[in-house]
C-alpha cells in the first residue's frame, strides 16, 4: 500500500481540482469565474480614450473601476493612493487645504467621506502636479458593482454625487460630455512621459519604449545641467545610461524620476530599470527549484 501512496495522493489532488473547476466545463461558472458583460458606458469610455495618440494617464476617483480601461500608453492611476483619511503620500499631502463645510454634508460620522479627501483640488498647483504626472483626465466612475462608495457597509450613491458636484466647482477642469453616468474631466495641460524642466532651450526629439524595462530617450541639448523627467513612480534602480556614463534617479515631486545631464548636442539616451535583473534571477532560480523538486518526486515513485 505504501508504494502506491504517492500515486494515489496525485489522483486526490488532481480529482479535487476537477471538482472545484467543475463549473467552468459544465458550463455553469458563479462568483469570480462567472462572465461579466463590460457595460455600455464603459465601452464608450474605452473607444474614447483608446483612439487617442499619445502618451497620457488617467485619474480616477477614488479608484480605478474593474470594468475602467488602461493600457500601456494610456496606465490609470487612483487617487486613494495618495490620499485618503488614513493616508497621505506626496505630492499631494502638501496641497491639502481646507474643506469649506458644505462640502461633506451627505457623510456618515466616524465613516470615510471620500469628498473631504479632495482636498487638494482646492489648489491651483495641483494643475500643475497633475499635469506633471501626466494626467490628462479625470474620472469619478459608474459604480455599477456598487463597491467604490461605500459607507455604512453598502453603496451609498449620495458620496459619489458629490464628489461630482465638488469637482464641477473647480475652474480649471473642463467637464467632458461624452456618457451617462461617468464623469470625465480634462486638464488645461499635461507632460508626455518624458519632458525636461523648466527649459526653452533643450527639447526631446523622441522616445520610444522598447520594453516595460527599456526606454530610449534623443535629445538635442543647448544649455546645462538639464533636468530629465521620466514620470514613473520613483525607483533607484532606474539609471539613465549615456555611452558608459550610468546616472542614478532623484525623485521628483516625491514619486517620479529625473536625471541630470551635463552633455550639449545631439545626445542618445536609455533609461533602464536594472532591478529587472534580479528579478529574472529569480525566476530561473524558481524554475531550477520547480524542476529539482519534479525529478525527486519521479525517483521516489519509481523507488
Amino acid at each position: 500500500m505504501k508504494k502506491f501512496f504517492p500515486e494515489l495522493f496525485l489522483l486526490v489532488v488532481i480529482g479535487y481540482l476537477l471538482f472545484l473547476i467543475k463549473p467552468v466545463w459544465l458550463g455553469e461558472p458563479r462568483g469570480t469565474l462567472k462572465t461579466k458583460n463590460i457595460p455600455a458606458e464603459y465601452l464608450q469610455l474605452k473607444e474614447f480614450i483608446a483612439s487617442q495618440n499619445g502618451f497620457f494617464r488617467t485619474f480616477w476617483i477614488p479608484r480605478q473601476q474593474r470594468f475602467g480601461f488602461f493600457s500601456t500608453t494610456h496606465p490609470a492611476i487612483s487617487s486613494e493612493n495618495f490620499v485618503t483619511d488614513s493616508i497621505c503620500r506626496p505630492p499631494f499631502c502638501d496641497l491639502k487645504m481646507e474643506m469649506p463645510a458644505k462640502w461633506g454634508r451627505e457623510c456618515f460620522p466616524n465613516d470615510r467621506c471620500y469628498i473631504r479627501e479632495l482636498s487638494y483640488f482646492l489648489n491651483p498647483k495641483t494643475a500643475d502636479v497633475l499635469g506633471k504626472m501626466g494626467v490628462k483626465y479625470i474620472i469619478i466612475p459608474f459604480d455599477v458593482e456598487g463597491e467604490i462608495f461605500i459607507a455604512e457597509h453598502k453603496y451609498n450613491p449620495q458620496q459619489r454625487r458629490e464628489v461630482e458636484e465638488f469637482l464641477d466647482t473647480i475652474p480649471w477642469l473642463k467637464k467632458i460630455v461624452l456618457v451617462d453616468k461617468i464623469a470625465i474631466y480634462e486638464l488645461p495641460e499635461y507632460k508626455e512621459r518624458f519632458f525636461i524642466e523648466e527649459s526653452e532651450n533643450n527639447l526631446i526629439e523622441k522616445w520610444t519604449r522598447v520594453n516595460p524595462t527599456k526606454y530610449l530617450v534623443s535629445l538635442k541639448i543647448k544649455q546645462t545641467p538639464v533636468n530629465l523627467v521620466f514620470s514613473e513612480t520613483y525607483d533607484e534602480f532606474w539609471k539613465l545610461k549615456i555611452g558608459e556614463e550610468v546616472t542614478s534617479s532623484q525623485p521628483y515631486m516625491g514619486i517620479l524620476n529625473s536625471f541630470t545631464i551635463n552633455r550639449t548636442g545631439n545626445v542618445e539616451a536609455s533609461v533602464e530599470f536594472v532591478g529587472q535583473k534580479y528579478v529574472k534571477l529569480g525566476a530561473l532560480i524558481s524554475v531550477i527549484t520547480f524542476l529539482f523538486c519534479v525529478l525527486v518526486f519521479i525517483f521516489k515513485i519509481k523507488v
